[in-house]
């Protein structure tokens, strides 16, 4: 973890660095969400982390050694094999930008939703700066409890300001007339975690299910492009998909009735999806007036449509220029996709 730390935390802005190791810390010590250090404390750790990034960068990723057997770091089926009996999950792939990821956590719960294998994690053992909420490893869904709450906290104290409405209305649906008031918002945070958890696990089936972007092109787009705005768009065009996908999450979300969750996720979208699905805002301020579900059933509709186009558009692109200068591809992206949405 921390050798994939010290090579890749250039990836991140530097307030986006400095907001993953508050939460790397947090996890170190063993805070709860809402617990803050001084930040002389902070910065002293930090200084120490980078010290430490500073030991190890450079070096090789070594054999993980079970038993007295060696596996490769990123052999998760044959490191699991041997863990899981333990109550343990281990795993290891490529993240955003292509960072390598890596984690060791306890299992708390596997169950089956809508026939594929779900599996959620509590204690996380060991992690790296990157914190993702759930993921798919080996045909399997799985979900990070303790890292989806930090994150959800954060999310309720630092909101964006185009979906702060969203939040309060979401909020209130949890019972919470103020979001500032931290009492109330302790109380609620599990709940509202247990919707996020069945969100998560809902994206992750409509990731699964969805066709419509061809995962070999995805896989090769992101890999020769990471840390670029092809990756980014290509991220967040499949999240789009998986999400409004009719087996996806926003589709469980309207069969359930269920108005929290939905807010939750409107008060939350943000960079490339909020431009990939401009209708979802405006749906959800029509909604609150009307309480007419027909309202979110189109705009979910006209945003699958859109997404479903423009994956189409970006693989069709690829498949063109996949014998010519790549260079050429970033182009006819930016001139066919990214400038008519507005994206520069």
């Amino acid at each position: 973890c921390e050798i994939s730390d010290s090579i890749h935390a250039g990836i991140y802005s530097i307030c986006g660095l400095i907001l993953r190791l508050r939460e790397l810390y947090k996890w170190e010590k063993g805070f709860a969400p809402w617990k803050e250090e001084d930040s002389g404390r902070l910065l002293e750790w930090i200084s120490e982390k980078e010290e430490r990034w500073e030991q190890v960068k450079g070096k090789k990723y070594s054999p993980i050694t079970i038993d007295g057997r060696d596996f490769d770091p990123f052999d998760v089926k044959g490191i699991n094999e041997i863990i899981e009996r333990h109550g343990l999950f281990y795993g290891a792939g490529y993240a955003h930008s292509m960072k390598p990821s890596f984690l060791l956590a306890r299992v708390l719960e596997e169950k089956d939703v809508m026939g594929y294998p779900v599996m959620i994690l509590g204690k996380e053992l060991a992690r790296d700066l990157l914190s993702i909420p759930a993921f798919i490893q080996e045909g399997r869904i799985i979900i990070r409890k303790e890292a989806s709450r930090m994150i959800l906290w954060d999310q309720i104290m630092f909101p964006m300001k185009s979906g702060r409405w969203a939040l309060n209305y979401s909020l209130r649906c949890y019972g919470v007339d103020d979001y500032t008031d931290i009492e109330q918002l302790k109380c609620i945070l599990d709940s509202l975690l247990e919707s996020q958890i069945e969100f998560f696990i809902h994206h992750e089936i409509g990731e699964m299910k969805t066709d419509e972007f061809d995962i070999e092109i995805w896989r090769n787009i992101i890999g020769r492009f990471p840390h670029t705005i092809i990756e980014l768009t290509a991220r967040a065009l499949k999240d789009i998909l998986a999400d409004t996908d009719e087996r996806g999450a926003l589709n469980y979300l309207i069969r359930n009735r269920l108005k929290a969750p939905l807010y939750f996720y409107g008060a939350t979208i943000d960079g490339f999806r909020k431009r990939l699905f401009p209708e979802l805002l405006p749906a959800l301020r029509e909604f609150q007036d009307e309480e007419d579900w027909h309202i979110i059933e189109s705009a979910v509709k006209i945003g699958f449509d859109r997404a479903r186009k423009l994956a189409s558009d970006l693989c069709g692109i690829y498949s063109e220029m996949a014998d010519k200068d790549f260079h050429d591809f970033e182009q006819q992206v930016k001139e066919r996709i990214l400038i008519p949405l507005g994206i520069k």
